[in-house]
């Protein structure tokens, strides 16, 4: 979905392509996210059913980290081509570590 969004800005730009054009999409995962937290937490608070809260919760949860590390590592790849390999290490890095993070505080 990320390389279709950049094609059609990228013909709307008189055909050329800018890596920010990728920010756009990070509107996605942070909302997806956030909703996910919300149910996660809200959903066991509030007694509701477990396919709620943990179920679609935590789907939405994973599709925003995981989202939003691809679109950030994309970005920074076409943003800084020469320093693709180090940013690509550290993106995903953090990503993990917060997974991680994720994974224990929560539960």
């Amino acid at each position: 979905m990320s390389d279709w969004y950049i094609l059609r800005r990228s013909r709307q730009n008189k055909g050329i392509m800018e890596p920010e054009f990728r920010l756009w999409l990070l509107i996605v995962p942070a909302i997806l996210n956030s909703a996910g937290l919300l149910m996660y937490g809200l959903g066991a608070y509030n007694g509701l059913n477990w396919v709620i809260s943990a179920g679609v919760g935590t789907a939405f949860i994973g599709f925003g980290i995981g989202s939003g590390g691809a679109i950030c590592l994309t970005y920074a790849i076409d943003a800084y081509p020469g320093i693709a390999a180090e940013s690509m290490v550290l993106i995903l890095f953090i990503r993990n570590v917060i997974g991680f993070a994720f994974t224990f505080a929560i539960q």
